[in-house]
């Protein structure tokens, strides 16, 4: 089972803004999924996409041995 500790606005503000100019969406991408990421805010009443997004770059940035 897996259980986030870190707080999402702090996972998002970091990680997420750190790595945002190396990110490129795939043209498939969906549109909602990408606009949940750009209207992110503290507050925001849906959060799965940055949180989620977050997430798996945090894990990658960890386990990278090339050091992303």
């Amino acid at each position: 089972m897996y259980h986030e500790k870190m707080n999402k606005h702090i996972k998002i503000s970091t990680y997420l803004r750190q790595r945002w100019s190396d990110i490129i969406f795939i043209k498939e991408t969906n549109r909602e999924y990408i606009n949940q990421i750009l209207d992110y805010t503290e507050n925001a009443e849906h959060d799965d996409a940055p949180d989620g997004l977050s997430s798996l770059i945090r894990e990658i940035s960890v386990k990278s041995k090339w050091g992303f």
